[in-house]
């Protein structure tokens, strides 16, 4: 199902071939990886990938853990209600959240530079997307924000499947040898 699409790319990428001119086709090998792997501005979109990449999904496991495991420790009666509220900024359609977050650090019409300008380096006239930095930590926070909650139920999901006897026991069963798993 996946490799048709797969292959099919790979071929397409042997050839010249325009969308705008589908008839003229020709064949050219190897030449547009040569072309894209000689491009500076293909290695700096590559060095920014993969940055937002390691740092996102860092950011993201430690979050979805702390998260998961407050979900799994909930008392009962608030567990779906935590559940629902955690998995809001995941149902957000992205093109909507794209422009939430641009609106939220726009410098005209934001509100972020006003609640946060106590901090250092924060001001009324904080340019948010005007720098390489600033812009990259507008980015990454979006993605978090909207990343987060899937990966947090997809380890609450890892967490549930562990043997019972590791999750917090109640008092009453704690032994004086202890109450571990493998006891």
């Amino acid at each position: 199902m996946t490799a048709y699409p797969i292959v099919q790319a790979v071929y397409y990428s042997l050839f010249d071939y325009r969308l705008t001119d589908p008839e003229n086709i020709s064949f050219v090998g190897l030449k547009n990886y040569a072309v894209i792997l000689t491009d500076s501005i293909w290695w700096t979109s590559f060095g920014v990938t993969v940055f937002i990449t390691v740092v996102t999904v860092a950011v993201e496991l430690v979050l979805g853990f702390l998260l998961a495991l407050v979900m799994m420790n909930a008392l009962k009666a608030i567990r779906p209600v935590l559940r629902a509220a955690i998995l809001i900024p995941y149902a957000v359609i992205t093109v909507v959240s794209a422009f939430s977050w641009q609106y939220a650090f726009s410098l005209d019409s934001g509100f972020v530079n006003s609640w946060f300008d106590w901090l250092p380096g924060v001001s009324a006239d904080t340019d948010w997307f005007g720098s390489t930095g600033s812009s990259l930590f507008v980015i990454c926070l979006a993605e978090i924000w909207k990343t987060t909650p899937f990966i947090s139920l997809l380890l609450l999901a890892g967490l549930a499947q562990g043997p019972t006897c590791c999750r917090r026991p109640p008092a009453s069963t704690a032994r004086p040898g202890g109450s571990g798993c493998g006891r």
